[in-house]
C-alpha cells in the first residue's frame, strides 16, 4: 500500500470509528484539507511539499518529503450528520 492510500484509509477507519462509538447514522463526507502532523520535524515548509495534492469527493491528501520514509502524507475529511 502507498502511503497516499494509507492517509486515505486512515481518514476512513477513524470517521468509521467516530461514528460506531458515537452511534451516528448515515452522513456526509466531503474532502477537508488536513494541516500536515511531522513526527520528526517541527514543520513542513512548503519547498517539502509534493505537488499535486491529491483530492478525491471525500477526501483531501497533502504529501512531503518526510525524514526517514521518502513519502509522508495526511488526509484530512469533514463529516456532517443531520441533529437528532
Amino acid at each position: 500500500m502507498t502511503a497516499v492510500a494509507l492517509a486515505q484509509a486512515a481518514v476512513a477507519d477513524a470517521i468509521k470509528q467516530y461514528r460506531t462509538e458515537n452511534k451516528i447514522g448515515p452522513i456526509t463526507v466531503t474532502a477537508m484539507r488536513a494541516k500536515p502532523q511531522p513526527y520528526l520535524r517541527d514543520v513542513v515548509t512548503d519547498d517539502l511539499f509534493y505537488k499535486p495534492d491529491i483530492v478525491e469527493a471525500n477526501s483531501y491528501t497533502v504529501c512531503w518529503r518526510g525524514v526517514v520514509d521518502r513519502y509522508v502524507c495526511t488526509s484530512g475529511a469533514k463529516a456532517c450528520w443531520p441533529n437528532r
